[in-house]
């Protein structure tokens, strides 16, 4: 577990907030459940246009102007699921992250 990451775990309980130190055996699985997420929400489009690759959503296309179609089906298909880009993880290709 990264130290910037670890109060994304943090829970309460009736004797205060803790935070795991290490990844939670129930997270162990989180790239497979992205990977099922991700083949649900862009089903009708993979690999026609889109692919998605461990943690990242690639999108191909033959034109700019395929590319720009393409990517606001993928990015609206996802804003319909409540996924989001997180801009800060952006270097050519972004994983979306899931609103509480």
């Amino acid at each position: 577990m990264r130290p910037e990451d670890i109060h994304k775990t943090a829970f309460r309980t009736h004797d205060g907030l803790y935070e795991f130190l290490v990844m939670p055996f129930g997270l162990c699985n989180a790239p497979a459940t992205f990977q099922a997420l991700m083949n649900d929400v862009l089903r009708a489009h993979l690999r026609r246009f889109v692919l998605v690759f461990f943690d990242d959503i690639l999108i191909f296309s033959k034109s700019w102007a395929d590319h720009l179609r393409h990517l606001r089906v993928v990015l609206t298909l996802l804003r319909e699921h409540r996924l989001f880009v997180k801009r800060s993880n952006s270097s050519g290709t972004s994983a979306p992250s899931q609103l509480p």
